[in-house]
């Protein structure tokens, strides 16, 4: 275990001492890193992609090739009655 829960000046005031003698180690937590490896390797494999697409496009403005255009700007050029479409 750590330092923190058994030092009371790090502010865990519940703590008490036992003195005694161990006679054997025993895990109470197990922790299976292999099963980490598999999410780790999704993130770095999808963030790739994604580090090459903002290399090669640094420079450019994102929302001219991106659908966010569309949702923040204007529809500019048309009158109201050329947008409005009728309902199915």
């Amino acid at each position: 275990m750590t330092n923190q829960p058994q030092n009371r000046k790090g502010g865990n005031y519940s703590t008490s001492t036992i003195k005694g003698e161990a006679f054997f180690e025993e895990t109470y937590i197990n922790a299976r890193w292999r099963w980490i490896t598999l999410p780790l390797l999704e993130v770095l494999l999808a963030a790739i992609p994604s580090l090459r697409v903002n290399c090669i496009h640094a420079k450019a403005v994102l929302l001219k090739y991106s659908i966010m255009a569309l949702l923040v700007g204007e529809l500019g050029g048309w009158s109201e009655d050329e947008l409005d479409m009728p309902r199915p």
